[in-house]
């Protein structure tokens, strides 16, 4: 159990954002002034990437990865099935100490809007149709309303004739 929680607590957890590009730093490659190789895994056995004597040779790994100049492992457009546990192998110059170093990355959930459906196109027959309507309406409401008025105005007076004085 003590074993596991300072394994927990070593292994430096990297929270990436769904469809960005995730950097994962290899933690101790700092402290390592000279080394011959560098590899770059997914557990439980996927080999990434490797650096060798100044060559980079990228493995069969299922998605695209790079190697930065600081050896660090960049994974574009992130998804979900990144998540994971990563390692980074150094291993040493002749007399060196091969090292190894953990690397936890978690990519939530992409959370995505439903596309907002377009409204259909009309018929161009059907829009220039509808738009004459709309312009004759507003051409001949006014006169029906005026004449409407006027008709009513002459109910009104001839209901209610003036006195002649």
């Amino acid at each position: 159990m003590l074993a596991f929680l300072h394994l927990a607590t070593s292994s430096p957890k990297i929270v990436g954002n769904c469809k960005e590009n995730g950097t994962l730093n290899c933690p101790g490659i700092d402290s390592v002034e000279s080394f011959n190789a560098i590899t770059w895994t997914k557990q439980p056995s996927f080999r990434i990437i490797r650096r060798s004597r100044g060559q980079i040779w990228p493995y069969d790994f299922n998605r695209t990865a790079y190697l930065t100049d600081e050896n660090s492992l960049l994974l574009p457009d992130l998804t979900p099935e990144d998540s994971g546990t990563y390692e980074c192998l150094i291993g040493a110059n002749p007399g060196g100490k091969n090292s190894k170093s953990t690397v936890i990355l978690e990519v939530p959930v992409c959370v995505t809007e439903p596309p907002v459906p377009e409204p259909p196109d009309l018929p161009i027959p059907q829009t220039v149709g509808c738009f004459l309507a709309i312009c004759l309406l507003k051409l001949l409401l006014p006169i029906i309303v005026a004449q409407v008025f006027h008709g009513l105005r002459r109910e009104v007076k001839s209901e209610n004739p003036l006195p002649l004085s």
